[in-house]
């Protein structure tokens, strides 16, 4: 079982060669999913892997709508993308 990451201005996971940089506040989401699994089943695959398997759950059409509501400051979130759309990327 991995240790939780924390105590760092920024922490850093290696996720398949890649290294990804976290401030705090957004590593300590991935801290408290992991404890929480530890919580209800007894083992968690640790900070590291949620992040990866995060990122592989990302859907094209997911990362282009959360663009337009960060970045271009679009309300709302239906904007007629599917949420099931196929988009070849699926695991």
């Amino acid at each position: 079982m991995n240790e939780p990451i924390s105590g760092a201005a920024a922490a850093t996971a290696e996720a398949e060669g890649l290294a990804m940089v976290l401030p705090p506040h957004l590593l300590a989401n991935f801290e408290k999913a992991d404890r929480q699994i530890l919580e209800t089943y007894g083992v968690a695959p640790g900070v590291p892997l949620l992040i990866r398997l995060w990122l592989a759950c990302g859907r094209a059409s997911h990362i282009r709508r959360e663009f337009e509501f960060a970045a271009l400051g679009k309300t709302g979130r239906n904007w007629g993308f599917p949420d099931d759309e196929i988009d070849g990327d699926e695991i």
